[in-house]
């Protein structure tokens, strides 16, 4: 089911304390507020938030590097899940980049993160390797996953 009246849209100081509580309900080692800033503030970072009734319900950063961009930071609020948001976000932000002239895209999900890596997939991304103990509290390797 589609959530009603999502809109994607860059991110700005002032989605800045939102964002941060869906960080923290949604990861155990949350990013900090001034990483957030640093995204809004840099060239390089096309960040975006999915505003639904009227609030931020999900955001993505993206970094690009010349022909290739990593998908930093993914998150949408429980009680907004699974109603497509952060397809709407990945299809924003990889249009974008592409028209930037990107060609490939790289990120690392949780291996256990089935939902993530089934969109990831439906997304076009495949696996390509595994980062032993990437993630902490509690220690999970990374999937590394590329696309095209």
């Amino acid at each position: 089911m589609m959530a009603d009246n999502i809109t994607i849209r860059m991110m700005d100081y002032n989605d800045i304390e939102e964002i941060f509580a869906i960080e923290a309900e949604c990861f155990t080692e949350p990013w900090t507020k001034e990483s957030f800033k640093y995204s809004v503030d840099t060239e390089s970072d096309y960040s975006v938030v999915a505003v639904c009734d009227g609030r931020v319900c999900g955001y993505l950063m993206l970094r690009i590097t010349y022909d290739s961009a990593d998908i930093m930071n993914v998150a949408v609020a429980a009680s907004y899940r699974k109603k497509g948001i952060a397809g709407l976000m990945m299809q924003d932000v990889i249009g974008y980049a592409k028209n930037k002239g990107v060609e490939s895209f790289l990120l690392e999900v949780r291996e256990s993160n089935a939902p993530a890596i089934g969109l990831y997939e439906k997304m076009g991304f495949k696996t390509i390797g595994r980062r032993k103990g990437y993630y902490t509290s509690p220690t999970e390797d990374a999937l590394v996953m590329m696309n095209p």
